[in-house]
């Protein structure tokens, strides 16, 4: 059954339950945790697959989802410092409230963000890369255009996981691996432009000095709880970004200079994972020509698809061995 672009403003529900833990506290700001970490799991298992191509959209709203999904993202971040700073959040609910929020800014704030900074205009990607710093993240907006897809596939790129390798070995090879690669990136650009590598130019650089300052605001300005807040929110953010890296192109290799194709990725046709991480799950598309909007990707043929989707697979890859026993005999 075809659905049409009102659906993905599925996406805004972990933004819903991380609001109401955050301004109501006590045991309400496990809100989310308790939605995004058992009800969107469950529903994953339970809900039909659904291979549908969405209805051609030429308005605006398919832009309007992804400006809301900015806003929710700022505000949910914004209403965890204010519930601690007026007293709203204290003790463990700071904790179960920067989980929650951490939640959502891997739901909804980076997966949003990954299909801002794809946009051609500066508007939408200044919204993405403001996505990404509130997750301490904005390296990415380099590394993932410039390195990821590039080299994906292949052992230049620290995003794709090799067969046999946990996601624990994975988060500890990956994410400082993007960031020298980003870094790498952004130095050869300059070097081309002839301009200074690590200066005032350097956009990795300098929006790791913005992500140091806006931490430094928060525990000189504000107190040792924002930034403990903030910093948990953040990591649990970008590790959810990487567990997606992990699952996507997991021990599936392509020979350099060979061209990208549905093979070289993993899909899952997954409704639950389709219309709340704006069509990621459609990876293989995405892949083969990262212009195409998220509401127009397409589900390819390939014989790699996962056993669920994206939420239905979490667990599995917290536990390598279960992981490894599902998925390496799928891996020619």
């Amino acid at each position: 059954m075809k659905a049409g672009t009102w659906t993905y403003f599925q996406c805004l529900w972990p933004a819903a339950f991380t609001l109401f833990g955050n301004l109501n506290g006590g045991i309400w700001s496990a809100s989310n945790a308790v939605f995004s970490l058992i009800f969107l799991v469950l529903i994953d298992f339970i809900f039909p697959q659904n291979k549908s191509k969405q209805e051609p959209d030429n308005s605006h709203l398919p832009d309007f989802v992804l400006v809301f999904a900015f806003l929710f993202q700022m505000l949910c971040v914004g209403t965890l410092l204010y519930g601690i700073q007026t007293g709203i959040l204290s003790g463990s609910a700071i904790t179960w409230a920067a989980v929650s929020t951490g939640l959502n800014s891997g739901l909804l704030g980076i997966t949003s963000a990954h299909e801002l900074i794809h946009r051609k205009g500066y508007f939408f990607k200044t919204l993405g890369i403001l996505n990404l710093i509130s997750c301490l993240y904005a390296h990415f907006y380099v590394e993932h255009r410039k390195g990821h897809h590039a080299h994906v596939g292949t052992n230049r790129d620290p995003a794709t996981a090799r067969k046999g390798e946990s996601v624990y070995a994975f988060f500890v090879r990956t994410i400082p691996g993007q960031w020298v690669s980003a870094l790498q990136i952004e130095i050869a650009r300059l070097k081309r432009v002839k301009a200074a590598p690590l200066g005032w130019r350097n956009f990795v650089l300098n929006t790791l000095y913005i992500q140091l300052i806006l931490l430094a605001l928060l525990l000189f300005g504000g107190s040792g709880d924002l930034l403990y807040a903030f910093v948990i929110q953040a990591i649990i953010g970008f590790l959810l970004l990487e567990y997606v890296n992990y699952i996507e192109h997991y021990g599936l290799l392509r020979k350099p200079g060979e061209k990208v194709q549905a093979h070289h990725a993993w899909q899952s046709s997954s409704a639950t994972s389709r219309f709340t991480l704006f069509e990621l799950s459609r990876h293989s598309h995405h892949h083969i020509d990262a212009r195409v909007e998220y509401h127009a990707l397409h589900d390819l043929e390939s014989p790699f698809h996962l056993p669920f989707g994206y939420y239905g697979m979490f667990y599995i890859a917290l536990i390598p061995p279960l992981w490894h026993r599902i998925m390496d005999h799928r891996i020619p």
